[in-house]
């Protein structure tokens, strides 16, 4: 089978990133045939590469020819669509299915909601827009880059792209969990319910290193950035927790890290490390802590964590409660603050007597497996496609 693979790169690598290289490497390991087209948001720097962005947001001019050109080269039996903004946009599903080749695209945040993806203002979960057809909120506090211009952009694009009904193009959207499909089905009745397919992530056998020794460490893998809530965590490290807090990743708050970690024995930023590299970290680590203050799709470092048998530490709400069994698979924390220091005390003197393996075992090979993720993903390309030329 023939696979058109449609992303945009994000502009500060993460999570998304790593699945992505993830499943082009699925792809080909199980013999699919695939071609890419690609855009990198690291490109978008200069006034040429703005105004072009900003007017394809709103029109389909500079991806009809690009895209035509490789369908035409390529002849595929399924597009699979990634993180498209906002240098790809919901004209191309027209593009492929005027084609005849059914579309899939992959929800990896609350894009088709929020103008900046994340539902997250000014250090908390923003519900604003929950209830709004035009996101006119996210225009009056900046959300987007900080600008009203650029949040203007996104949330009239977006506007455009539900009354346009471009969604009507798409025929499957695949969700990391029920938590993410339920918000795009139920409370804002975007998709279809008979059009929502949950995939979680998946980490690839060859990534997954032999048993490790556990060492006497914690890990933070993901985004430097304020909605990862890694300012909280580091600041909670320094003032209450001795042991030693591992920090992998890159984002816009990196310098401000550095800074804040200077004088700090017990916490180290590693920046940037490929997947392998962080897999092999995790497994090492007594727990990972995904401190995110805002919803989660479904964070891959959860599933990196499970095929190492490392529990997580995350926060008790509804996006983590799907994934993650307290006390079995992870510990949830109600206050970061008062709830962290505990946690670890409680780790640090029993963590040989706490039995996780069994728990993160069973529940990785039931959801977040290669082969899982390929059997599940193999089904999807055969149905779409055998209901779009049937």
């Amino acid at each position: 089978m023939r696979i058109l693979v449609i992303h945009t790169h994000y502009q500060y690598p993460g999570g998304e990133d790593s699945y992505f290289d993830s499943f082009l490497r699925l792809l080909a390991k199980y013999k699919y045939h695939y071609k890419l087209y690609e855009k990198d948001n690291n490109n978008l720097n200069g006034l040429v590469p703005k105004i072009k962005t900003s007017i394809n947001l709103y029109s389909s001019f500079f991806q009809q020819e690009e895209l035509t050109q490789i369908i035409n080269q390529f002849n595929p039996d399924v597009a699979h669509f990634h993180n498209i903004y906002p240098q790809i946009n919901p004209w191309a599903y027209k593009i492929c299915k005027e084609a005849g080749i059914p579309v899939v695209q992959r929800i990896p945040g609350f894009r088709l909601i929020c103008p900046n993806a994340t539902m997250f203002r000014e250090g908390k979960i923003c519900t604003d827009c929950f209830d709004k057809f035009i996101n006119y909120p996210a225009i009056l506090h900046k959300c987007c880059y900080h600008s009203r211009f650029n949040s203007f952009l996104f949330g009239s694009a977006l506007y455009l792209y539900k009354m346009l009904n471009l969604n009507k193009y798409v025929d499957k959207f695949i969700f990391q969990s029920n938590f993410s499909k339920d918000i795009y089905v139920k409370q804002f009745k975007l998709i279809e319910k008979n059009k929502a397919f949950i995939l979680n992530h998946f980490v690839p056998n060859e990534y997954i290193p032999e048993k490790k020794t556990k060492k006497d460490y914690y890990i933070f893998v993901g985004r430097l950035s304020q909605e990862k809530g890694i300012i909280p965590l580091i600041k909670v490290f320094k003032k209450k927790i001795n042991t030693k807090l591992v920090v992998v990743g890159t984002g816009p708050l990196h310098k401000v890290i550095e800074k804040l970690i200077m004088n700090s024995n017990n916490i180290k930023l590693l920046g940037y490390k490929n997947h392998k590299t962080t897999i092999n970290l995790i497994s090492q680590a007594k727990a990972t802590i995904i401190p995110s203050l805002f919803y989660e799709t479904g964070p891959f470092v959860l599933a990196e964590s499970y095929a190492v048998n490392t529990p997580v530490i995350v926060p008790k709400r509804n996006d983590f409660a799907y994934q993650t069994i307290n006390n079995k698979t992870g510990i949830f924390f109600e206050d970061l603050e008062n709830d962290l220091p505990k946690i670890i005390d409680i780790l640090d003197a029993n963590y040989n007597a706490l039995y996780y393996k069994t728990h993160i075992v069973n529940l990785f090979q039931k959801r977040f497996s290669e082969q899982i993720h390929i059997e599940k993903l193999s089904k999807l390309y055969i149905n779409v496609h055998k209901k779009c030329h049937s």
